[in-house]
């Protein structure tokens, strides 16, 4: 079998079309696993950005307290150590906040990070892996359906019945014909030809019952 179908019937057509729809659901359901797995992961350390409300809680308790001290500068003696002492505590609440600040920031950078990475754990193997295939099925189907087009072609015909012969279950053969290896040998390849491009997920064209459409002849027949 070479030309035509020896390049359109690559690996990425290996597969029929039932089994191809079960791998798309398989791998649909995988990402949305996932996606809903990070989705649950960046919720989770999102909420961690709450325990920083304590932090929040502390800067401002000392920040009220550096106002409250701040009060008595205008006492003699006391006044200036006091108002050391709430500058000091002032600078320290503004430090307090500023930490807070910073801790909830890293927090939810991190949910999102952590987030997008466990999603990325099924989608990046989808998307190198399986992703590809189907591009490359998608590509080789819509070749093979283009050489469908017009009056049929003896050679498609006929490497299609031998792919059917190497491709098609037992039993689904059986139903087609009893002597496959006969019917090839004679030149009746229509049947086997449909029954490929059925397994492959492809209408067979209307026009190959018409005249010219039946099997090819090989020179000397």
């Amino acid at each position: 079998m070479v030309g035509l179908v020896s390049r359109a019937v690559e690996p990425a057509l290996l597969l029929d079309h039932r089994a191809v729809r079960r791998f798309d659901i398989a791998a649909a359901l995988i990402a949305a696993l996932f996606v809903a797995l990070g989705v649950l992961v960046a919720v989770q350390l999102w909420a961690l950005s709450r325990l920083s409300a304590s932090l929040f809680d502390a800067s401002s308790a000392l920040d009220q307290a550096g106002r409250g001290l701040s009060m008595v500068r205008v006492l003699p003696l006391i006044g200036d150590e006091i108002a050391r002492l709430a500058d000091s505590i002032q600078a320290t609440a503004t430090s307090v906040h500023a930490e807070a600040v910073r801790v909830r920031s890293n927090i939810r950078v991190l949910a999102v990070v952590v987030g997008v990475a466990v999603a990325l754990v099924g989608l990046v193997p989808l998307a190198l892996i399986y992703l590809p295939f189907r591009i490359l099925r998608m590509r080789a189907l819509a070749k093979l359906a283009g050489r469908l087009d017009g009056p049929a072609d003896p050679m498609l015909v006929e490497q299609l019945a031998w792919c059917a012969l190497a491709r098609l279950p037992f039993e689904e053969l059986r139903q087609i014909t009893r002597s496959p290896w006969r019917d090839l040998a004679e030149g009746r390849h229509q049947q086997l030809a449909e029954a490929e491009l059925r397994r492959l997920g492809i209408r067979p064209p209307e026009n190959w019952a018409a005249p010219g459409a039946g099997p090819s002849q090989h020179p000397g027949s």
